[in-house]
């Protein structure tokens, strides 16, 4: 059967971007779940989630995280004219730098291992 791909971008985000063009992408991310193929879509701010962690962003501000169901999938949101209006009216007029994306099928998917802290 076909795999799940996760698609990972990360954005670099001007300096005195308003909240509410942030919001614009956001809101614009989240409308593409609606997409054939697509399991999820997420985004965010990076945050400092817990003391005595190094900055590790490397100059990073936001991340979105898309599931497809499969390669096909991917290939089909990637040229599907929504995913396109997004990135380019939304998302490339706030960038500083180009984004950094990285697609990855799971070689173990079943594999949820939980534990309790």
């Amino acid at each position: 059967g076909s795999q799940e791909v996760t698609h990972i971008v990360l954005l670099k985000v001007k300096e005195g971007t308003s909240a509410e063009d942030v919001r614009k992408v956001e809101d614009g991310i989240h409308s593409l779940a609606s997409i054939p193929g697509m399991i999820s879509a997420k985004f965010g701010t990076h945050e400092s989630m817990y003391e005595d962690c190094a900055d590790r962003s490397q100059g990073f501000t936001h991340a979105l995280v898309t599931t497809c169901e499969s390669k096909a999938a991917l290939e089909h949101y990637a040229k599907c004219p929504e995913h396109i209006k997004v990135v380019e009216e939304l998302i490339k007029p706030i960038l500083s730098a180009p984004p950094l994306a990285l697609d990855f099928i799971d070689p173990r998917p079943k594999e949820r291992v939980r534990a309790a802290i």
